[in-house]
């Protein structure tokens, strides 16, 4: 994935410094043909907007929702993109749906519930509180008190997150 802004002449496309260890960070090759970013895959241009953020090279990015509207095969390479820009010590606010990928890259949940915290800790903490799943899956489940039905934490949509790591 190569990318130039309308109208920016080769001139000013990222050489070296921050965009182009961004570009780097999100696989893009130099070698790949210059395309407008309209024109790529929605996965890639994702990836573009997230190689932009780290242009400016920020102890903190903020994600919202990143996966939304992805295909799975285009959430495993944003899961190892992210999981590559926190190994490098970036910290990483992500809001997401997909549970899959939260508890699957987070250190730290938070769960929302119209707005106010319900539970905070680690993933597996998480699935397990009875507030969380009483207020996704119903009373029934929270009764039980046990972990997600078998399926709900291979990454069904149910619940809304802010997760950093």
């Amino acid at each position: 994935m190569r990318c130039c802004a309308r109208g920016a002449p080769a001139s000013r496309r990222p050489r070296s410094g921050p965009a182009r260890k961004g570009c780097s960070t999100v696989s893009a090759s130099a070698t790949t043909p210059v395309t407008w970013p309209a024109t790529l895959p929605y996965g890639d241009q994702r990836r573009l907007e997230i190689a932009r953020a780290l242009a400016t090279e920020p102890r903190l990015l903020a994600l919202d929702e990143p996966a939304a509207g992805m295909n799975a095969t285009e959430k495993i390479a944003l899961r190892e993109l992210l999981t590559r820009i926190r190994a490098s010590g970036v910290t990483i606010l992500l809001i997401e749906h997909d549970v899959k990928l939260v508890m699957g890259l987070c250190d730290c949940v938070t769960v929302l519930d119209y707005g106010k915290v319900i539970s905070m800790g680690t993933p597996a903490q998480v699935q397990r509180d009875p507030d969380v799943i009483e207020a996704y899956l119903g009373r029934a489940h929270a009764l039980v008190a046990s972990p997600l039905p078998s399926g709900r934490e291979a990454g069904a949509d149910w619940f809304h997150m802010i997760a950093s790591t």
